[in-house]
Order: C-alpha cells, then sequence, then structure tokens
C-alpha cells in the first residue's frame, strides 16, 4: 500500500526569532537536563508512570542528522562526521546478572527497549516530556513552530507529541506522524514539519515553553525499536496568520505492484480541499475527479501518479515518481512460499514470504491451528501465531489477470511445548527461624528448570551436593534473603524471599545447685532461663513440667533436667540438671505441747517425721473419752471438740505410724494445750 504525505504552503512573510540547533559534537550519554546552549537550561519532568528503567531525553550525536544527500539517521561512532547532535528518547544503563547476563549501555541513539525483562526486575514504562527554556514571546504575534524529526513505535503505546507551555498549564499541542523510513532499513528518515501554529496565548506571551512528551508502555519484546530524534527546532511570526492551501494526502487500497491489464484503487485523503483532479499516465481512464478511482493498466511498465488539490487558498499537488509497477504476466502465477522458522515455541511468532512467480495480484494465506488469525490477504503476512502444539500446514493461493495457482505444505510447522522454568523454592519442613550453626535445608521446587543459581545472603556454609535439597549454615544472628535463579533453553525464571531466614542466638539455663531432702518431703526447683519456655523431665515426680518453678516429690534421689528455648517449636534448645538427694530415714513424733490460738505459730497438732505413708492420731481428754481421730478430711487436731474449744490441760494421744518402707512405729504420749 502507498501512502503520501505533502503539502505546498505559499511564500508568506515571515520572521525567525527562536532556534535551537542542539549543536555539533561527537558525544554520547549527556542527558537534556543538563544542555544548555545559551537559550537557557532544557528541563526533564515525569508526564505519568515510569518503571525503574525508564527511558531519558539526551542531546548528543548517537542519533545525528546528517547533511549530505541521504537522509538516514546515522551518528559519530560509526561515521565521525555525523556530528550533528540532536534531542532524542534512549535507554538508560540496563543490566541482568546471570543467567543471562545482558548489559545495555546508555544512549544508544535514537532507540528504546519496548520491555521484556520484567521477570529479572527491568521495567522500561516511560512517560517523560523534555522541556526547553523560557522564550519571551515579546512582540511576536501570529507564531509558527518548524523542526526536523522522526519517529517510530507504534500508536498509542509508543508515541510522541508536541507539547505547549502558556505560563500556567501545559497542553498536547500536536501528534507528529510516524515517519517512513524509506532506504533507512531500521534507521529513522529525517522529515521536516509543516508550519505548525502556536495557540493564541503565544502571542506577546514572555512565558512560553515548547516540549516533546515520549510515553511507551513496558511490553514483552526486548529487541529495541527507533523512537523519537528532533534537531533544528525554529519559531517564526508573521505579521498576518498565512492563508491555508490543501495538504495533499493520497494511498493505495490495493496493491501497487500488479500484472498488465490489472487494477489499483486509490484513495484521497487530502485535508482542506475543495476539489481534487488525478492524473494516471499509461492508465485507464487517465484522470479522474473522484475520491476512490479504479485505474486499469493494460501495459507493463512503472507509472507516476499526481493528485491535484484546490481551494480558495490555493492549490496545491504533488507527484509519486514509480508508483505503480505493472508486470508483464504471460500466464497464471506459479504459488510458492518460505516462512522465517518453521520450528517454534507455543506463543512464538512466525512471518511468511511469497515466493511465488508470474506476479501475483492477490494473496489468500490459510493458516489452520493458528491462534491470532487463520486468514490473511498481504503478499507477506508477519507476527502468525500458534499457541497449540502439533504439526500444521499451510496453504497460499496467489492469483493474477491470468488465473490462480495454490500450494498446501503439509506438516510445514512444527510447535513444541518449550515449557519455560518457574522458580520455587521452600524451607525443608518449614523451618526458617534457627539458632546459630543450625543447618538450614531447602526444597528446590522449580519446575523445567535445567540450571539453578542459588543465592543465600549471609551463609558461612553452604552445600550444593544435592541439588534437590541444598543446606546452609548461619554463624550470625539475623534476618538473611535467599534467592534463585532458573533457566533451560527457553528462558529464565527469579524467585527472591525478603527475610526468610531467622537466625537467633541461643538462649541460657541454669537450673541451680544440688539439693537434699528427706524422702517424703517436697522443694521447690526454679530455673533461671533466657526465655519464657521450659521443659522438665522426668515429669511424673513434678507438680508442673512446662513452669519455670516446679515443686519436686521424688521417693528416691533424682536427676531433673531442664529445657529452654524461644517458642512452641522448641527452637534453639538448651539444658540443664539439678540433682535431688534424697535421705532415706523414717522418724516420727508428736510435740509435747501446742497453743491453738489462732497466731498462726504451733496451731495445730499432727504427726511429724519423715517418710510417714500414714497414721492414725487419736486424742483423749483426761476422762478417757475420744475427742479426735485423724481423717484425711480432718488431717490435724485444731484445740476443739465437737467445734468448741477444749480447755487448757494435758491429753493423751496414741498414733501408728506406717513408713514408705513398710516399717511400722507406735507413738503414745501426752501434749499440754495451753492457750
Amino acid at each position: 500500500m502507498l501512502v503520501l504525505l505533502f503539502s505546498v504552503h505559499p511564500n508568506i512573510s515571515k520572521s525567525q526569532f527562536w532556534a535551537e540547533s542542539f549543536g555539533n559534537g561527537c558525544n554520547k550519554g549527556d542527558t537534556a537536563n543538563t544542555f544548555n546552549s545559551g537559550n537557557g537550561a532544557w528541563g526533564v519532568s515525569s508526564t505519568g508512570t515510569n518503571g525503574n528503567t525508564a527511558h531519558n531525553w539526551f542531546v548528543s550525536a548517537t542519533s545525528a542528522q546528517p547533511s549530505g544527500a541521504v537522509n538516514c539517521d546515522q551518528n559519530c561512532q560509526a561515521i565521525p562526521t555525523n556530528t550533528n547532535t540532536s534531542l532524542h528518547i534512549s535507554n538508560v544503563a540496563i543490566a541482568v546478572g546471570a543467567p543471562i547476563n545482558l548489559n545495555i549501555n546508555p544512549d544508544t541513539g535514537a532507540f528504546f527497549v519496548p520491555g521484556g525483562l520484567t521477570a529479572f526486575g527491568v521495567n522500561t514504562q516511560t512517560a517523560k516530556r523534555v522541556e526547553s527554556p523560557i522564550i519571551n514571546c515579546t512582540g511576536q504575534n501570529n507564531i509558527f513552530i518548524q523542526f526536523n524529526y522522526f519517529e517510530g513505535g507504534t500508536s498509542p503505546n509508543q508515541n510522541a507529541t508536541l507539547d505547549y507551555f502558556d505560563g500556567a498549564n501545559w497542553i498536547t499541542l500536536f501528534d507528529m506522524g510516524k515517519t517512513p523510513t524509506g532506504n533507512c532499513s531500521n534507521l529513522g528518515e529525517w522529515t521536516s514539519t509543516n508550519l505548525i501554529a502556536l495557540p493564541a496565548s503565544a502571542n506577546n506571551n514572555p512565558n512560553v515553553k515548547i516540549g516533546f512528551n515520549w510515553e511507551n508502555n513496558n511490553g514483552t519484546s526486548t529487541n529495541p525499536e527507533v523512537s523519537f530524534s528532533v534537531d533544528d527546532i525554529n519559531l517564526y511570526s508573521t505579521a498576518s496568520p498565512p492563508p491555508v492551501p490543501p495538504i495533499v494526502n493520497f494511498s493505495t487500497i490495493t496493491s501497487t505492484s500488479i500484472c498488465d491489464g490489472g487494477s489499483v484503487t486509490f484513495q484521497d485523503l487530502t485535508i482542506n480541499a475543495d476539489s481534487v483532479l488525478w492524473t494516471f499516465p499509461g492508465g485507464v481512464p487517465a484522470s479522474s475527479k473522484a475520491s476512490t478511482p479504479v485505474i486499469n493498466y493494460p501495459n507493463a511498465g512503472n507509472y507516476n501518479v499526481t493528485l491535484t488539490a484546490f481551494n480558495a487558498n490555493g492549490t496545491s499537488d504533488t507527484t509519486a515518481i514509480n508508483a505503480i509497477t505493472v508486470n508483464f504476466c504471460s500466464g497464471a502465477p506459479t504459488a510458492n512460499f518460505s516462512a522465517s522458522i518453521t520450528t517454534i515455541c507455543r506463543g512464538d511468532t512466525i512471518d511468511f514470504f511469497d515466493q511465488s512467480s508470474g506476479f501475483p495480484s492477490k494473496w489468500s494465506w490459510f493458516f489452520p491451528g493458528a491462534t491470532n488469525r487463520d486468514f490473511d490477504t498481504t503478499q507477506n503476512p508477519t507476527g502468525i501465531v500458534y499457541d497449540t502444539t502439533g504439526l500444521f500446514e499451510v496453504t497460499l493461493v496467489v492469483e493474477n489477470g491470468a488465473g490462480q495457482d495454490f500450494i498446501t505444505k503439509t506438516n510445514f510447522i512444527r510447535v513444541n511445548s518449550c515449557p519455560k522454568p518457574i522458580a520455587d523454592f521452600k524451607v525443608f519442613r518449614n523451618k526458617d527461624t534457627v539458632c546459630v550453626g543450625d543447618i538450614v535445608t531447602f526444597q528446590n521446587l522449580s519446575a523445567n528448570a535445567d540450571s539453578t543459581l542459588w543465592v543465600f545472603n549471609g551463609a558461612d556454609s553452604i552445600n550444593l551436593n544435592n541439588k534437590l535439597r541444598p543446606f546452609v549454615i548461619y554463624n550470625t544472628p539475623g534476618l538473611y534473603d535467599v534467592s534463585m535463579v532458573v533457566a533451560n533453553s527457553y528462558g529464565a525464571d527469579f524467585k527472591s524471599d525478603t527475610n526468610t531466614i531467622y537466625v537467633l542466638e541461643y538462649p541460657t539455663i541454669d537450673a541451680g545447685v544440688n539439693q537434699f531432702i528427706y524422702a517424703g518431703e517436697k522443694t521447690n526447683l526454679n530455673a533461671d532461663g533466657a526465655t519464657d519456655f521450659y521443659y522438665w523431665e522426668p515429669r511424673e515426680f513434678l507438680s508442673c513440667y512446662l513452669c519455670q518453678s516446679p515443686q519436686a516429690f521424688p521417693s528416691e534421689s533424682t536427676t531433673f533436667f531442664v529445657i529452654n528455648y524461644y517458642d512452641n517449636e522448641a527452637i534453639c534448645q538448651v539444658s540443664d540438671s539439678i540433682r535431688i538427694i534424697v535421705e532415706e530415714e523414717y522418724f516420727a513424733g508428736i510435740p509435747d505441747i501446742f497453743s491453738p490460738n489462732l497466731d498462726n505459730n504451733n496451731d495445730r497438732l499432727f504427726v511429724m517425721g519423715n517418710g510417714i505413708f500414714n497414721s492414725d492420731l487419736k486424742i483423749f481428754n483426761r476422762l478417757g473419752q475420744m475427742i479426735y481421730v485423724y481423717s484425711p478430711e480432718v488431717p490435724y487436731w485444731d484445740g476443739t471438740f465437737k467445734g468448741r474449744d477444749v480447755a487448757p490441760g494435758v491429753y493423751t494421744y496414741v498414733a501408728n505410724v506406717q513408713f514408705i518402707n513398710g516399717t511400722t512405729q507406735l507413738l503414745k504420749g501426752s501434749v499440754t494445750l495451753v492457750r
């Protein structure tokens, strides 16, 4: 398809009052916000979301406007004479470590990296405006701007605009069209804009600025694309607004390369025209005033096309040289094609190339199994996607005025699954809190990985002999990160867990000094630990075993162990022991006197001794009447009988005592009660 855009401006009386050429040199990497040619300092501001490696504006000769006839963007590093520096958007420094080890230097010219490295922490989304110094337009009216530029990228995801500042607010003034590459391969082709009118608010305004805003998303491709470069910016003023003649623009709807006897359909895209006149040398008809004329070319050759447009302000025309190629076709074409690649991974794209002979003018492609489109009528379809594994055929039908032909290539496309690796890991048995010197084992849960790189920050010892369960040792308390990168021939993946390993110091514990008790006695234990978590053994001789200070009642000499740790998971255990030595001496007795006067001193009478298992104390008054007998509910005499205090005096007692070793003793005697 042919697309042309031409306009002819009448000579208007205009005067230049401001210019910026960005100078000369053979530099690289100089950012725009450090540039000052004498007009004042340029600046850069954010106009939207910017990634951590967002592109930036530069003024350098990595994108140089040549002075010769070739209008392709060059740089002085390749051609030393190309030193005409320009203002352009380009990448900053990008570095990605193992396993891909990618390093991109800053300012590689008017190119940008759309994205595709998000998994490695790279985000190139950009929204930045470069802004001129203040332009004093005092005394200037009917102001116009004109500049040279080229622009790549796909709108609206990658686009440059001309912005305008009236001293208070920025507005988007003009969206420049994408420039053709022409004979410049993947370089930009420098193009001069028409005069672009500034708003009336610029008239006599001392605080005007102009700017260029660039935006690109963070796509999936890693291939650099042409961005935007500008040079030779000029501002003009006129005594009165100039008349606007037509702006000629036309395209073709069908192919511009046809067989003899074939036809081409044209489309008028002219702006501001009252009428148009087409001229088609060699065509039938040879002229037309229609908006979409269909022209037949009976004879082989190359033919020009001229479009003239008219309005009250003037006439504009343009001629496209050799715009139409008419081939001599001796008969029907012979279909054939090739592809950029025939073995791919799921989700990859393929470009197809027509290699038919006999000058076909129509193409019909059939892609059974393709995801995004299974039919196409362009000569060389691009970006065909296959998301399903398997073998797929491709068919091409070609046609010219003499007939048609087709070819089907069976099993032409092979789509493999090509699974990309997935990085994943966890701490074995979820033991991510440990003490210094402990072993921490990791589980490699990654999928489809051919190689694995572990990064254990702060580890003092690393053992990777077991690829699925490596282990490390940390000797310093703290919080530590763990990362991994996995790769296979189809890509790489990365995972990082921040502060995932918590390394603690071991606590301290002191069970105290050994103790001596008599058989049948109890004693208190008290551990001095660094945490609130304790565990005692053997527990059967303790009042509690998960407390700090249990009461112990061993029947024989016993060593008790206590463990101190950090939490209910018993992390970082330390232990100590204490031995309770039980003296096996058995004796029993009853005091000669007691005073139940409620002064909490000698208020109760009972059998005292060591190793007592049971006793049956009985108390008698002087008349021989039994006034107290031992029971578990009333294990002592408190000097009362039937709820009343007895009189002071002498009382007799008798008790059969049984010791824990099985021996017995009979106690008889008297006790004096005083009050």
